[in-house]
C-alpha cells in the first residue's frame, strides 16, 4: 500500500487556474458539467451530485469531523474518494480512503487553528470551513489564479429551524438526516459563530494568497464578494491567463 506524500504536490499546477467548488445552492448540475476535465478541487459530500452530472472532481479533500460518525457523509466520501483523480483526507477520517482508495489518497496533518498553512506537507488549517483547507493546498500545489464556485457561506442560517429543510446546499439532502437533526439541537446558536469564522477565514485566505502573488476570484453570491474580486463564472471559465 502507498500513501502519496502531500510534499510531491508542490508547485505541479503552478500558474495554471484552478476552480474551487462549495455547496452552496448557487452551484447546479450544469456548472458542474461546465467544469468537466478541468482542474477542480471539491469536498465533503459533494458525490450527493454525481449521479446527475458527468463531472467528476480532479482533486477531493475531507477535513470534517462529521465523515467520522455519519453514514451518510461516509458514504459520499466515499464515493468521492473512488471518482476523484487524487484525494486529501485529514488523519482523523482515515478509514474511508484506506478502505475506498489507498492508492489515491494524501493524510494530511489538520488543525482547527485561526492560522494560513504555506505548507501543506506539514498541515494545514481547517479553521472556519473546509474551503479555508482547500484553498491552502490550491495554493501549495501552484494555482493561479483561483476561482470560487458554490461557495455561497449561510451554511446555518438557512435551514428553516421549523421544517428543517435545507436550502443551504446544491442538494436538499446534503447534509443528511443526522446533521439536520444535530441542527435542530445546536444549530441557533453555532450559525453566527460558524458565519463569523468562515469569514474571518477568507478575508485571512485572500491576505497571504495575495502576499504569494496568487489571485483569487469569486464566482459565488453573497459574503465572498465582500473579499474577492467578484467574476461571473462564465467569464472565469474562458478568462485567458497572460503568457
Amino acid at each position: 500500500m502507498k500513501i502519496i506524500s502531500p510534499k510531491q504536490f508542490f508547485d505541479v499546477h503552478k500558474n495554471q487556474k484552478c476552480f474551487m467548488i462549495g455547496a452552496g445552492p448557487s452551484l447546479t448540475y450544469e456548472m458542474l458539467d461546465a467544469l468537466d476535465g478541468r482542474l477542480s478541487f471539491s469536498m465533503n459530500n459533494i458525490a450527493i451530485m454525481f449521479p446527475n452530472t458527468k463531472w467528476r472532481p480532479y482533486y477531493y479533500l475531507n477535513v470534517t469531523f462529521t465523515s467520522s460518525w455519519s453514514e451518510h457523509w461516509i458514504k459520499h466520501a466515499t464515493q468521492a474518494c473512488l471518482e476523484a483523480k487524487h484525494s486529501f483526507f485529514w488523519h482523523a477520517n482515515l478509514r474511508i480512503p484506506l478502505e475506498a482508495n489507498p492508492e489515491s489518497t494524501t493524510i494530511l496533518s489538520s488543525a482547527a487553528i485561526p492560522m494560513w498553512s504555506y505548507d501543506a506537507n506539514e498541515w494545514v488549517s481547517r479553521y472556519g470551513s473546509s474551503m479555508f483547507a482547500a484553498l491552502q493546498l490550491a495554493v501549495y500545489v501552484g494555482c493561479n489564479p483561483i476561482y470560487l464556485v458554490g461557495c455561497d457561506m449561510g451554511y446555518g442560517g438557512s435551514i428553516n429551524q421549523q421544517t428543517m429543510e435545507d436550502t443551504a446546499h446544491c442538494h436538499p439532502d446534503y447534509l443528511g438526516e443526522d446533521k439536520i437533526t444535530w441542527f435542530k439541537e445546536h444549530g441557533s446558536e453555532h450559525t453566527t459563530k460558524d458565519e463569523v469564522r468562515t469569514l474571518d477565514s477568507h478575508k485571512m485566505a485572500c491576505l497571504y494568497a495575495n502576499s504569494v502573488g496568487v489571485t483569487i476570484k469569486t464566482c459565488s453570491p453573497g459574503p465572498t464578494q465582500k473579499v474577492y474580486p467578484y467574476i461571473p463564472f462564465e467569464e472565469a471559465l474562458n478568462e485567458v491567463l497572460p503568457a
